[in-house]
């Protein structure tokens, strides 16, 4: 008997056990288990460089009559201190010159009897005031320039240019363009009433590279110069000519009895001649020194141009007038203790208003 009733309690122990192992059970989930995803940050965007602006000239040193015609036509007698952008042609009459500052370090002083246009002039933006006289590479990532001068003459000086980054600065004349590579320069064309025209380039300081339609293209180095007389531009560029004609004329004669008739055919022969005119080849253009006399006069309008660079200055961006700020407010905040023995105040909290608007 108490065998059996050894037996009952064991079997009632391990099925008590038994109950609460699978009560502790954890449950398998139903279905596949979702991998884990870590989180990867994606990459923030590249930054996008500037785009480029219109930069900035202004006027100095008018002398005489000199107009600037902007791009709808209207034309107005500039003065000293005017702002000009591209797409303005800057007209001198006889006796009369100009000195226009560019905003990328450039300068060019405009001789009597000059017709430029400002065909392109882009730069990146920068981000400090600049005295152009004080320059000694352009501010800027780079630059575009572009101008175009129909007749009369410039002396110019440019600043070292950033040409690995894309900046250029050209001077196009009817005869060809001047490449300029931070230098001091002189261009001069005259044109004729007979189509053809005078023209010289010069170089001071640096490299200019000359290129034209008459002209393979030829580095003009410091101290040298290239000088066209009675040029003239090619108009055309095909070779034709005209053939002759003639008519020839023949006799003939005939007999018969009565009323006859002759009959008589010939034969006629001609011959014709046609001229025509081509482009010759190219050559390169001859590349002369510059006379003691020559420089020295460049070196006059170099010199007017450093006077005038040297009191010039230009800002990052437009100069605007800032809004008036909020005036500021004082605001105590007390904070007591609450402590048996003592009570403790903070000091007083300011908070100032500060002004806002563009600079």
């Amino acid at each position: 008997m108490l065998n059996k009733l050894l037996c009952a309690l064991v079997l009632g122990l391990s099925v008590a056990v038994s109950g609460a192992s699978a009560q502790d059970a954890v449950p398998a989930p139903a279905g596949p288990i979702a991998p884990t995803t870590a989180y990867t940050p994606s990459n923030p965007a590249a930054p996008t460089a500037p785009a480029k602006v219109a930069g900035r000239i202004t006027a100095s040193r008018v002398r005489g009559s000199v107009s600037a015609t902007d791009p709808s036509g209207v034309t107005k007698v500039l003065k000293d201190n005017d702002a000009l952008t591209e797409k303005y042609t800057v007209t001198t009459s006889s006796g009369s010159s100009v000195v226009l500052v560019f905003s990328n370090g450039a300068t060019v002083d405009i001789g009597a009897n000059s017709v430029l246009n400002i065909e392109q002039f882009q730069q990146d933006p920068f981000g400090e005031q600049i005295n152009v006289g004080k320059l000694t590479k352009e501010p800027s990532a780079s630059s575009q320039t572009k101008l175009n001068l129909t007749r009369g003459e410039l002396v110019g000086k440019v600043v070292h240019l950033n040409i690995d980054q894309g900046s250029a600065f050209t001077v196009q004349t009817p005869v060809g363009a001047a490449g300029i590579r931070g230098t001091t320069f002189q261009i001069i064309f005259t044109p004729t009433s007979n189509g053809q025209g005078t023209f010289t380039i010069a170089t001071l300081d640096g490299t200019v590279v000359f290129s034209s339609t008459i002209s393979l293209p030829v580095a003009v180095p410091a101290g040298k110069q290239v000088v066209l007389v009675n040029i003239t531009i090619p108009t055309s560029t095909a070779t034709t000519g005209t053939g002759g004609t003639n008519t020839g004329t023949g006799t003939g004669t005939g007999t018969g009895t009565g009323t006859g008739g002759g009959t008589g055919t010939g034969t006629g022969t001609g011959t014709g001649t046609g001229t025509g005119t081509g482009t010759p080849a190219l050559t390169f253009a001859p590349v002369t020194d510059i006379s003691t006399s020559e420089a020295a006069a460049i070196q006059t309008q170099v010199n007017t141009i450093a006077a005038v660079t040297a009191v010039t200055t230009f800002l990052s961006t437009p100069a605007t007038t800032g809004t008036t700020g909020t005036t500021g407010t004082t605001t105590t905040t007390t904070t007591t203790s609450t402590t048996p023995s003592n009570t403790t105040t903070a000091p007083p909290t300011t908070t100032s208003g500060a002004g806002s608007g563009p600079n």
